[in-house]
């Protein structure tokens, strides 16, 4: 946003420390380089790489930006990292345009990097022909010279760029000139294979040569003019034919000594040029160890990042174990909690069959009832228990429920916790195979490369063996050489101290000078023999050198493929710690998920406790109905007991109303007809009853299958008891008003019809 950039324009990322202007001159966005320009923003600040705005401009040929940086200021001189300043930028995207601007601007054309590369040399080494003309026009230096003292003119040469060498030598650069090695433009032309023929100063180089072998013969004519003016003086004095072929071969015997140190001479310029080569091949070798040395290095980092990736892999092996383990302990838990379940399903299932034995004896005392409907007070103790029993059962019955709901939900959230677990302990899985999957991939990617590069480097330690063994056969023969011309040198001393030794003894006598003249006539033969085989010595050594030159060529190219290697390597590499950022990202997501997975575990586990604790209520809860139960039956044994207990007692008074009443039986005969009569009638009303009791008793086993009709007909229970309740309370009024004669007769039947009314309202 503009917004927030302020009026200095530092705002700055942190990685590559570009400021807004870098980014805007990179993008092409004219309009915000403008907006910065008029909020005066610092026009010169660097990146990490000591780049300019103007730079990036220049680097992405974006004009308009180059433009109005150079009309608000701009200073085009700036060198980045490597010394390269704006102009070095133009020239190697081959930008006219930019490279004129930057020139009108006070550029400095002659600006060097750190490898003392000016915008020209640089144009040639690119092989920008147009832009050396640009820059040549434009008045560069066609004699700056790189850091191994090379020319314009040699790495043209070297580059193969045949207008931009005749461009040049239209210039009048300087041909003769050596670079570090005492190599010429020539010898650069030799190595890489140029056709001399199509260089234009070789008629140059053959006029210098004539030039030079009319000079030394008008050398050879002075000296025999010479020669044979001081031979005249003595051919007048003495006047005999027989001296002046002698002195005439003495002067040719003169001259021959004369060629021979001129070839001599000649042979020791080859030996300094070879000695310049060796020490050409030494640096070249420096430079080779010095690579060698730096692919160790590389080398050995990568080793460490190796090392690296194999800690981290170790790590991730770990996680996996320890995941693992989690798992493990999550369906342990799991499975503890599935045999918890399966207890609390028998206990739920031993407490169903508590409740049907309830029920059996809650039908058996149903049973006992109906037998024993004819009592009174037997059935209002009945009736009594039985409200207690059925409000007791209602209760249990409701608690069953509950505890069944219950049940079925806890049941529910299990299996969805289970299934939740299962999911994402599946996820996890697949994970942790994908980042297994990855690390593999990587690493044996990695190991690839290490064996390539272990290979490289160990052909590179053989090539660099075999070149020290020619470079030591190469001392060997040049100390050979040495040696050879010392004894040529020593040869040469000798044949001078005889030739002195021949002038002086040629005044003295002339039989001397004939065994002189053999000496050195065999002498001469020696020497020519010892040219010759310098001279093809020479040849054998020249062939040799030659072909180290071609090895050298092939060296240089070997070495630049492997720097374009090791560049592609470093990519990778880059690459590679992209890959290990986003796994190591993709982790980082992981470890957060297994936190929350391990969050939501505690809480299940939190959540288990709790289900445990209301286990155990429901536990104790079941044992207190257990007692209740037990509790219940001492109870109703009890009763049981007091209700013989009360029948024996009104067995008792029934016998004796039984004595009182035979006394007065006469009297009632009349009226026990009468009320046979009646007790027929309620007979025959009793016998519907019990055909109604037992349509009831079928209902009422159809409604414990239904559980919630039974419910509602219990809450409907809770509202007729107290009717019922104040009936029973009238009836036993009314049983005290009436008389003995109708207690046993009235009282049973209303009793039977309001048990029959009970269990309507009940069922």
């Amino acid at each position: 946003d503009l917004r927030v950039i302020r009026s200095t324009g530092k705002i700055r990322n942190e990685q590559t420390k570009m400021t807004a202007l870098h980014l805007a001159c990179a993008n092409g966005h004219s309009a915000v380089v403008t907006l910065l320009l008029e909020r005066k923003c610092q026009l010169n600040l660097c990146d990490n790489e000591n780049r300019t705005a103007l730079m990036k401009a220049v680097e992405c040929q974006e004009e308009e930006c180059v433009t109005l940086l150079l009309e608000h200021g701009a200073d085009p001189n700036v060198m980045d990292v490597c010394g390269n300043t704006a102009l070095h930028y133009a020239v190697f995207c081959q930008n006219l345009s930019l490279a004129a601007k930057l020139l009108s601007c006070d550029a400095n054309i002659e600006a060097k990097n750190k490898d003392n590369l000016t915008p020209l040399l640089l144009a040639i080494i690119e092989r920008r022909a147009q832009m050396v003309e640009f820059l040549v026009k434009n008045g560069a230096n066609i004699h700056a010279v790189d850091k191994l003292k090379r020319t314009a003119l040699m790495l043209a040469v070297n580059y193969g760029s045949t207008n931009v060498v005749g461009l040049l030598l239209q210039q009048g650069v300087d041909i003769f000139s050596q670079d570090v090695f005492g190599q010429t433009a020539e010898d650069y032309a030799i190595i890489s294979g140029f056709n001399i023929e199509q260089i234009n100063y070789v008629n140059h180089l053959d006029d210098l040569t004539q030039s030079s072998e009319t000079v030394s013969e008008d050398d050879d004519v002075r000296y025999s003019t010479n020669s044979m003016l001081q031979v005249e003086p003595l051919g007048l004095g003495h006047k005999d034919s027989v001296s002046l072929l002698k002195i005439q071969d003495t002067i040719l015997s003169r001259e021959r000594l004369v060629g021979f140190q001129r070839s001599h001479c000649e042979l020791l310029r080859e030996f300094y040029r070879m000695k310049s080569k060796v020490r050409g091949l030494q640096k070249e070798l420096s430079e080779t160890k010095e690579v060698k040395s730096q692919l160790e290095h590389q080398k050995v980092e990568w080793e460490r990042e190796l090392g690296s990736l194999r800690f981290t892999l170790k790590q991730k092996e770990e996680n996996r174990r320890n995941a693992d383990m989690l798992c493990e302990k999550m369906r342990e838990h799991l499975r503890r909690k599935e045999d918890e379940y399966s207890k609390e399903v028998e206990v739920k299932q031993q407490l169903e069959l508590t409740f049907r034995a309830v029920e059996v004896k809650l039908k058996a005392e149903r049973n006992n009832l109906n037998q024993v409907s004819d009592s009174c007070e037997k059935a209002k103790d009945l009736l009594c228990k039985n409200h207690m029993l059925q409000e007791e059962i209602a209760m249990l019955r409701l608690e069953r429920d509950a505890l069944k709901n219950q049940h079925r939900e806890k049941e529910e959230n299990y299996f969805e916790d289970i299934e939740i677990l299962k999911v994402k302990n599946d996820d996890l899985q697949k994970t942790i195979q994908l980042d297994e999957e990855m690390l593999t991939k990587t690493i044996s990617h990695y190991t690839g490369q290490l064996n390539a590069l272990t290979a490289e480097n160990a052909m590179l330690n053989s090539k660099l063996e075999k070149e020290k063994e020619s470079k030591q056969r190469l001392e060997t023969e040049v100390e050979s050489y040495r040696s050879r011309l010392a004894a040529a040198l020593h040869d040469h001393d000798q044949s001078q101290t005889s030739k002195r030794d021949l002038e002086l003894a040629f005044g003295r006598a002339r039989d001397e000078w004939l065994c002189l003249q053999d000496k050195m006539k065999s002498d001469v033969a020696n020497l020519k023999h010892n040219n010759e085989m310098l001279s093809q010595q020479l040849s054998t050594v020249e062939s040799k050198f030659n072909k180290l030159k071609i090895k050298l060529h092939h060296t240089r190219d070997d070495l630049r493929e492997k720097t374009l290697m090791l560049e592609r390597v470093q990519r990778d590499l880059h690459q590679a710690e992209g890959q290990k950022q986003e796994i190591e990202h993709v982790y980082r997501n992981q470890q957060g998920k297994v936190n929350t997975y391990l969050g939501k575990q505690e809480s299940l586990e939190e959540r288990l406790y709790q289900l445990q604790s209301e286990n155990m209520l429901l536990r104790q809860q079941l044992n207190d109905a257990g007692n209740r139960a037990d509790s219940r039956e001492k109870m109703i044994i009890s009763i049981q007991d007091q209700f013989q207990q009360i029948v024996r007692k009104l067995q008792a008074e029934r016998e004796k109303q039984g004595l009182m009443l035979e006394e007065r039986n006469k009297e009632l005969v009349k009226e026990c007809n009468h009320l046979k009569e009646r007790m027929c009638q309620y007979e025959n009303e009793k016998a519907e009853g019990e055909v109604m009791v037992r349509q009831l008793q079928q209902e009422l086993d159809d409604a414990v299958k239904k559980q919630s009709v039974s419910e509602a007909s219990l809450r409907l229970t809770s509202l007729y008891c107290p009717k019922l309740e104040a009936e029973a309370q009238d009836l036993k009024n009314n049983c005290k008003l009436l008389q003995p004669r109708q207690v046993t007769s009235q009282v049973c039947l209303k009793l039977n019809v309001l048990t029959v009314n009970m269990q309507d309202k009940v069922f």
